[in-house]
């Protein structure tokens, strides 16, 4: 199963508590939260059955749009297929693939407990930004 998702990633945000140390998190983060689920949810076959076994992602592509800074001779090698990976923050594993996986949960599996494997993880610059995990049911 492929998932994709337009727009530049966006990392997971963690709670955050007051200074009574009641927990929240803020308005942007549960939109975006609820933006991913249902872009998830519409790429989910209606008569798909919620994965309870181990689970392999074999590709996890967080693509981000390249800064408006570069040169046109880099957006070109860009355009022409060569890969500029983003060395920057977001954190790949600590942040971005959290957003996805959480969002994922319980659309395409009972829970990312039963990730058993990643095989390949990138952050990379783009023409434009997007998301694509790529999951095998590894039972069926």
């Amino acid at each position: 199963m492929v998932i994709r998702i337009e727009g530049n990633p966006r990392p997971y945000q963690s709670v955050r508590f007051t200074r009574k140390g009641i927990a929240y998190k803020s308005k942007e983060a549960r939109e975006h939260a609820d933006f991913l689920k249902r872009t998830i949810q519409a790429q989910v076959p209606e008569d798909h059955e919620l994965w309870d076994g181990p689970i392999i992602i074999q590709k996890a592509t967080f693509c981000f749009t390249h800064p408006k800074s570069w040169s046109k001779k880099k957006v070109a090698e860009l355009e022409s297929g060569v890969t500029f990976y983003k060395d920057t923050k977001p954190d790949l594993h600590d942040n971005l693939f959290k957003a996805v996986i959480d969002a994922m949960e319980g659309i395409i599996f009972t829970n990312d407990s039963r990730i058993v494997k990643l095989e390949n993880a990138q952050k990379i610059w783009g023409i434009v930004g997007y998301t694509e995990i790529s999951l095998l049911n590894s039972i069926n």
